[in-house]
């Protein structure tokens, strides 16, 4: 249709950031792949499983990290039967619809069951009545995420309002742009 009159060109401002961070970002980038990689192979060797996808990686990590513990009642999930269907659920600590959040630091590994009956709530929503069940998960959070704040804080937060809901929106959104 002709020459164009302009070319307007958009960048998200974290382009900005130093050759350095830049470079810091890449490479964390890389080693995320690599262990991707390598669990892959661990399941496909030890699990059989083929052809194993992205949710396959995901159970697998959560199982490992939460030291084969249902994150909300702490019983026991079968390694046998991790893959399968409907045994086992990865839940949004943080209710997805009022968070939005879909970070790894908002995930952990439940009995199907226990998803079920959380549904939309927040662990505290759903646990807090029950003080011996609560006091279990804050002893479960403390001890496998001792090193891991941001998922420790999504156990155990009491208060998830509208505002902090809008806010954890605009901090996932602005870290999703670079």
């Amino acid at each position: 249709y002709g020459a164009p009159c302009g070319v307007n060109i958009e960048l998200a401002r974290d382009l900005s950031k130093t050759f350095d961070d830049r470079r810091k970002i890449a490479k964390d980038n890389l080693e995320r792949e690599e262990d991707y990689r390598a669990v892959s192979e661990r399941l496909r060797s030890e699990f059989h499983l083929t052809a194993p996808k992205g949710t396959d990686v995901l159970k697998f990590r959560l199982y490992e990290e939460q030291g084969g513990k249902c994150a909300y009642s702490q019983k026991t999930i079968d390694s046998a039967r991790l893959f399968e269907s409907n045994y086992v659920q990865i839940d949004h600590i943080l209710p997805y619809s009022r968070s939005f959040d879909d970070g790894y630091n908002n995930k952990v590994l439940v009995l199907t069951a226990e998803n079920q009956h959380k549904k939309d709530r927040t662990p505290f929503e759903y646990l807090g009545g029950d003080k011996e069940r609560w006091e279990k998960l804050e002893t479960f959070a403390e001890t496998t995420y001792k090193n891991n704040r941001k998922k420790r804080e999504n156990l155990l937060r009491r208060n998830f309002s509208e505002s902090s809901a809008k806010d954890l929106n605009y901090r996932a959104i602005n870290d999703t742009r670079y």
